[in-house]
């Protein structure tokens, strides 16, 4: 099977998995969402080589992401290099892989997720608060963007 393949496959089971853990929630069973998202996420932003990364386009504004309907929280945040999808990207990817997470609670429930970026010289200069339902969305949107860009 070839790269491509194995990334395209990957990612159609990370859709189906998710379904399946939004069909288990509304019928009370007991499935850890959060986790999965966290994993999704790990295995969608992470799994591309960087042959991938390089072929995000840095055309792609935040503007338009938001236009698209991605979670606001993700889109309203300035860095030195650009506010656009590919940048994103980026950050996303340095603070997943480096585990620069924190999960949030609200009245002894995981409400949400914070994310941050730590630079070449040891400083946050990136951060953003999801909350659950932004968490899915990113993963949804970020699968049909990486399906509409034929990036897999």
């Amino acid at each position: 099977m070839m790269y491509s393949d194995i990334v395209n496959d990957f990612v159609f089971r990370t859709k189906k998995n998710l379904e399946a853990i939004e069909v288990d929630l509304s019928h009370g069973k007991e499935v850890y969402e959060v986790t999965h998202l966290i994993n999704s996420l790990l295995g969608l932003i992470i799994l591309p080589e960087q042959k991938f990364y390089d072929n995000l386009p840095e055309t792609l504004t935040l503007e338009d992401l938001k236009q698209e309907g991605w979670p606001e929280s993700l889109l309203n945040w300035d860095h030195a290099l650009g506010k656009n999808f590919k940048n994103l990207m980026r950050l996303l990817r340095n603070g997943i892989s480096h585990f620069h997470l924190e999960f949030l609670v609200e009245l002894g429930e995981l409400s949400g997720l914070k994310i941050w970026n730590i630079n070449n010289s040891n400083i946050k200069d990136w951060e953003v608060e999801l909350s659950i339902e932004d968490l899915k969305s990113l993963v949804e949107k970020f699968i049909e963007k990486i399906k509409e860009l034929k990036l897999i």
